[in-house]
């Protein structure tokens, strides 16, 4: 069986996580999974706000209950079910999502990396969820403080490529044609 190539991106809230790895999806075919879906449904399922608190509080425990490593089973058997060759994860968050990975593929880790301000013009202007258009940057700064956002700050050191963000849309898609080329030799 062909080892499958698995990217993994992380960063923080507003980084850029989703278009990279909309890019890669798009440009290069690659089957996109992403992290907080399965939170996303569970929540619909259970008529509840899809705010990012809800999405933290039913992450944790969630986890509490069956595992740190309960989301990377799940995407595991989604990589190992699928015929894809190539895959795209968006939006790690911890160490044990990742561990699940490096059992099945060859495994990238992308940490994105935005200063905060830009990160919460980014979150304000896309109103992804709930209440994140009428956020103050007070309110931003604090929820940076969360568990899950003080863990992603722990991949840093893991990643294979820091990424970045601050600059046009172009340079970053040129910067991550060269991982992709780097990558899938």
């Amino acid at each position: 069986m062909q080892r499958k190539n698995i990217i993994g991106i992380t960063g923080h809230s507003g980084s850029g996580k989703g278009t990279i790895a909309q890019h890669l999806a798009d440009h290069h075919g690659a089957k996109y999974i992403k992290y907080s879906d399965v939170f996303r449904n569970i929540l619909d399922e259970l008529h509840i706000e899809q705010s990012r608190k809800n999405i933290d509080h039913i992450s944790v425990t969630l986890r509490e209950a069956f595992g740190q490593d309960l989301l990377g089973e799940v995407v595991k058997r989604k990589i190992q079910d699928s015929n894809e060759k190539l895959f795209v994860i968006e939006a790690i968050r911890r160490p044990a999502d990742i561990e699940d990975l490096l059992e099945i593929g060859d495994f990238t880790l992308l940490f994105v990396d935005v200063p905060i301000k830009i990160r919460y013009e980014r979150v304000v202007s896309r109103g992804q969820n709930p209440g994140d258009a009428d956020k103050t940057f007070e309110e931003f700064a604090q929820d940076q403080k969360d568990d899950t956002q003080t863990r992603i700050e722990s991949l840093r050191d893991e990643a294979t490529h820091i990424i970045n963000n601050t600059r046009s849309e172009k340079e970053l898609f040129q910067d991550i044609e060269g991982i992709i080329k780097e990558i899938t030799r």
